[in-house]
């Protein structure tokens, strides 16, 4: 019988980013080893000075900053880095400009002309962000304003967090409206929601906001609730336990690489606009989020916007590039996508919950979207937590 391994998690279990990332953790060890896992969760220096004197075998930390590197490197355990500053061990983080590029692509679907990003300065994974998002824009013939905030103004305290709204206000005044703005962050993100709202610029009818992580608290404490981009911490948590397992085994401590990809867009009322100043446009679109999912037809939209089929197809895409009808499928499937990774819903209920008429139906709007089929999407969406178990 091999031995049982201890293995130290040196991570803030109170902080969404990192619990996720210990549920994949978890995950991996209960599929593939016997590990003892430790959760630490005092000061970081103060764990890891204590660590030499225990009997760990490995550990899987968040390295943000030199020193702390160096501190685990001067242990001589196999560790597994799972932040976005990169350091001279294994590390697995997220591909943070896929991240980028995928805000872009959410913004640019609503018919948004005009785009700001807003991260931390000197933060690598920032700016990965940030690099993403703008060769996405350019992609498509835009550019981006870019606002870089100080470390008070992105981790605000009770005491400066007036300044901090005051900075973000200043700065969100002067962009032009309608506009997408990608924050680094969801903690961010509801703070521009929030500096937004006392500055009376709404949201998202002037400013459409996304952030990163997911973070179900920060999202819902945002008013309107924040659109995010998943990074797949679960994955990168697996993984992450997935290459300690390697490197404890082998004994040879190198420098290993493994991005994740995002996991994808949850759409939330933050971005829940379509950018035309086409008032029939404006009003066909919302009665199509509105009710796509309950099988509308275009007969349906005609008859609410009152103007001919013909004359709705050319100015839809006229002032958003597509048609009605494709509108109303983008819908259905970024629900159908939703359902897909975050529930056990049989196919026909999929369908019946998205307005589709069957699930042959639903596999053929897969197969023409996204060139894969329902089961085959939920299985990689669930392989974001590792194998299903």
């Amino acid at each position: 019988m091999s031995k049982t391994q201890h293995v130290a998690l040196v991570l803030q279990a109170d902080v969404g980013y990192h619990l996720r990332i210990i549920s994949g953790i978890a995950r991996y060890a209960r599929q593939h080893t016997s590990w003892v896992l430790i959760p630490f969760h005092d000061s970081y220096f103060r764990v890891l000075r204590d660590l030499s004197a225990q009997d760990v075998d490995g550990i899987i930390t968040h390295i943000h900053s030199p020193a702390l590197a160096r501190h685990v490197r001067s242990l001589r355990l196999p560790a597994v880095n799972v932040s976005g500053f990169p350091h001279n061990m294994a590390q697995v983080l997220s591909d943070h400009r896929a991240v980028g590029r995928l805000a872009a692509e959410h913004l640019l679907e609503r018919g948004l002309r005009n785009f700001a990003f807003c991260g931390l300065r000197k933060a690598p994974w920032s700016a990965g962000r940030c690099e993403g998002f703008r060769d996405r824009l350019r992609q498509a013939g835009f550019d981006c304003t870019i606002h870089e905030a100080s470390h008070s103004t992105f981790f605000p305290s009770a005491r400066n967090w007036d300044a901090a709204a005051e900075s973000l206000g200043e700065w969100l005044a002067c962009l032009p409206r309608p506009v997408g703005i990608l924050a680094a962050s969801d903690p961010l993100g509801r703070q521009i929601t929030e500096s937004c709202r006392s500055r009376g610029i709404h949201v998202p009818r002037d400013a459409a906001v996304i952030g990163v992580d997911n973070n179900e608290l920060f999202c819902q404490l945002s008013n309107p609730p924040l659109s995010s981009v998943d990074e797949n911490c679960e994955r990168i948590g697996y993984e992450g336990a997935a290459l300690l397992d390697r490197l404890m085994n082998s004994r040879r401590v190198r420098r290993q690489l493994v991005v994740v990809p995002p996991r994808g867009v949850v759409a939330r009322h933050s971005t829940e606009i379509v950018a035309t100043d086409d008032a029939v446009v404006a009003h066909a679109a919302e009665f199509i989020r509105q009710n796509a999912c309950r099988g509308i037809t275009m007969k349906d939209l005609l008859d609410e916007v009152l103007v001919s089929r013909r004359c709705l197809e050319l100015r839809f895409k006229r002032f958003l590039g597509w048609s009605p009808t494709a509108e109303i499928r983008r819908v259905q499937l970024q629900k159908a996508k939703e359902l897909l990774a975050d529930t056990d819903l049989s196919m026909p209920q999929i369908a019946h919950a998205t307005g589709l008429s069957s699930a042959e139906r639903l596999s053929v709007i897969f197969r023409r979207e996204l060139r894969t089929t329902p089961t085959q999407y939920r299985k990689a969406a669930r392989r974001g937590s590792g194998p299903d178990e």
